[in-house]
């Protein structure tokens, strides 16, 4: 998937959607373990047109891992934070 000819990588990325149809969770998985591989801007560039097809809730977490995005659960501290005297 690393192929930086552009016809290539539009013919990868149209496979993907078109197996999409039949498979779209082994698609999901493919493209997952795509993104958590640290892919480069080719690879990343099939991922995101590849993934058209799936699911939103699967769009979205593919694009986090695309991203680096992951969700923080912000645990409140006992001890208050100091505030700036004015």
């Amino acid at each position: 998937m690393e192929d930086n000819e552009k016809d290539i990588k539009k013919a990868v990325s149209w496979v993907l959607r078109e197996i999409t149809k039949k498979n779209p969770d082994e698609v999901a998985g493919f493209l997952t373990r795509w993104a958590k591989a640290n892919p480069g801007k080719d690879a990343k560039w099939i991922i995101k047109d590849g993934m058209k097809k799936l699911r939103s809730d699967e769009k979205k977490e593919i694009l986090k891992i695309l991203t680096g995005i992951f969700t923080v659960i912000k645990i409140p501290s006992n001890n208050p934070q100091p505030q700036p005297s004015n």
